[in-house]
């Protein structure tokens, strides 16, 4: 299986699938460098400035577009697809990068894209953070499963109650309660070699007490 490490920094938990990616993310955080990590990449940079302005992306993403296709050119996959016809027909072998961003409602957003981006390496394939209320979206999704099926909802009830007594914390009322609405994630090569990226996420973290109290209990 793939290895799985956590890490709590600058507001956030953060996961990835090396103990060094998050090393390396401790040392970024700890420069305090203004233009560490992502913003040390022009691409990325420019990129940022011109679909983020003023922090008012609800979702931003970058991709570089120039690197992923050279390891798609030499992934095992080509050897049985003829990548280049594709590559070249969809216009990509033009393009060194591309990025996005995406605003769902008026008014400037907070400036925590800034945040992940940092903590991000300089060479990262692909990033993207957005911005969504996690608790919200859980208690949708368990109002709809109680209202379609009461079943489904008495097995779900019984999941999380046999995880918090054997955890000892709540999935939902201390977990997913202590986490914002700011978040990102970025993936590198593969650490394992092959086509298996590298994929690290952020999480914001809105009440660390609670957050520390879950993992004093995985402790």
């Amino acid at each position: 299986g793939i290895d799985l490490y956590w890490a709590a920094t600058d507001g956030h938990l953060v996961a990835g699938t090396k103990a060094k990616t998050l090393g390396d993310v401790m040392t970024r955080l700890k420069a305090k460098a203004p233009v560490g990590g992502l913003f040390a990449n022009d691409d990325f940079k420019q990129g940022f400035a011109h679909t983020v302005p003023s922090g008012q992306a609800a979702a931003f993403a970058h991709f570089d577009l120039e690197r992923i296709m050279n390891i798609a050119r030499n992934s095992p996959l080509a050897e049985e697809i003829p990548l280049d016809p594709i590559i070249e027909g969809l216009g990509l072998d033009s393009l060194k990068s591309t990025s996005y961003g995406m605003s769902l409602e008026a008014g400037p957003a907070p400036h925590r894209r800034e945040a992940t981006a940092s903590m991000a390496p300089k060479n990262a394939l692909a990033y993207n953070a957005a911005r969504f209320d996690v608790a919200g979206i859980v208690d949708t999704i368990l109002d709809l499963a109680e209202n379609l099926d009461e079943d489904v909802a008495a097995e779900i009830d019984s999941m999380f109650g046999e995880f918090e007594a054997n955890a000892g914390f709540s999935l939902i009322d201390d977990f997913v309660a202590s986490l914002g609405t700011e978040h990102g994630f970025w993936v590198g090569g593969s650490p394992y070699g092959g086509m298996v990226p590298e994929i690290v996420i952020a999480l914001e973290v809105a009440k660390p007490d609670r957050m520390d109290f879950c993992f004093k209990r995985m402790n």
